[in-house]
C-alpha cells in the first residue's frame, strides 16, 4: 500500500515514463530528495550507482540549460515586462493598469487634437483650391 502522496508521484512518474516526448530529466524532476538519489540496490554496485548517478546529473544538467535559454528567450518576450509587473501582486498590478490607461488617454488626446488640425487645414487647403 502506499499513501496518496507516493501514489500521485507514481501516477506521475507512470504517465511520464510512457510519454515518448518525456525525457529522464522531466522523470528525475519529480523525484523527492532522499532514498532514491542517495540508496543502492543490491543488484548495483558503487560503480555502477556512480554511473547512474553521472547519467543523471548530465540529463538534468542539459535540462537547466534548456530552461536557462528558454527563460532568456522569454526575457525577451515583448509581454514580459507586464508579466513582470503583475507578479508584483494585486495592488501593484492596478494601479499599473490605471497609469496605462491614462497614459493612453492622454495619446489618443493628443492624436485627436493633431487629427483636427489636419482636418482643419485640409479644409483649408480644399477652400481655397476651390476659388
Amino acid at each position: 500500500m502506499v499513501n496518496d502522496e507516493d501514489g500521485e508521484l507514481l501516477a506521475n512518474l507512470q504517465g511520464l515514463c510512457i510519454d515518448p516526448t518525456a525525457s529522464l530529466a522531466d522523470v528525475l524532476e519529480e523525484l523527492p530528495w532522499g532514498l532514491v538519489w542517495t540508496t543502492r540496490s543490491l543488484q548495483e554496485n558503487i560503480a555502477d550507482q556512480h554511473r547512474r548517478l553521472t547519467i543523471w546529473e548530465q540529463a538534468l544538467k542539459r535540462q537547466m540549460e534548456n530552461l536557462n535559454r528558454a527563460t532568456e528567450r522569454l526575457k525577451k518576450d515583448q509581454r514580459y515586462g507586464l508579466w513582470q509587473q503583475r507578479e508584483k501582486g494585486t495592488d501593484y498590478w492596478r494601479t499599473f493598469l490605471n497609469q496605462c490607461i491614462e497614459q493612453q488617454q492622454d495619446q489618443n488626446y493628443e492624436l485627436q487634437a493633431e487629427l483636427d488640425s489636419l482636418r482643419e487645414e485640409w479644409g483649408r487647403i480644399t477652400s481655397t483650391s476651390n476659388l
